[in-house]
């Protein structure tokens, strides 16, 4: 299935249906994130293209052993296409339309961490999409400290524009 929204394209790889609900604030994230591209990236131009997989926990487990070297589970891992799209850091010629890169989330994960943060399974699959997408442009809070307020204010920034938009 395929979410459409200004520039950003979305394709859904899950062996599980897509509730309204979710596709809805999937959405207002996709939105979000539109306008986040041209302020933030300077990316005005051209289509962007994602995946998102909702994995089990155990596949989940899988990629992190493979890719990470954690035996364990996680809620949400992304792999970027480029290395950064930071404006003073990325290549010059970016090609369009733009492939982002996949981001996997952990479908047992994010509802258990719903709870735990007493809100809907949805908007912790979008949070987890929002984080997910800052690592595919290149934003890492692993780094340091610095990288890592300055993502967490920008998943800040987006998750409010989206809570804005869904009112």
């Amino acid at each position: 299935m395929k979410i459409e929204i200004g520039k950003i394209h979305l394709e859904w790889e899950s062996s599980l249906q897509l509730s309204d609900s979710l596709k809805v604030v999937l959405e207002a994230g996709l939105s979000a994130f539109d306008a986040f591209l041209p302020q933030s990236l300077s990316l005005s131009k051209g289509e962007v293209w994602l995946t998102l997989h909702l994995i089990s926990s155990d596949q989940m487990q899988q990629l992190n052993k493979e890719h990470r070297s954690k035996d364990q589970t996680t809620d949400v891992l992304s792999f970027p296409v480029h290395d950064t799209l930071r404006p003073k850091e990325r290549e010059a010629n970016l090609p369009f339309p733009l492939q982002l890169g996949d981001i996997f989330i952990a479908d047992e994960v994010a509802a258990k961490q719903a709870k735990e943060f007493d809100i809907s399974y949805d908007m912790e699959v979008l949070h987890l999409l929002v984080h997910g997408l800052l690592h595919l442009c290149g934003y890492d809070h692993e780094v340091s400290d610095t990288e890592e307020k300055l993502m967490f204010e920008l998943e800040d920034q987006l998750m409010s524009a989206v809570y804005s938009e869904l009112s």
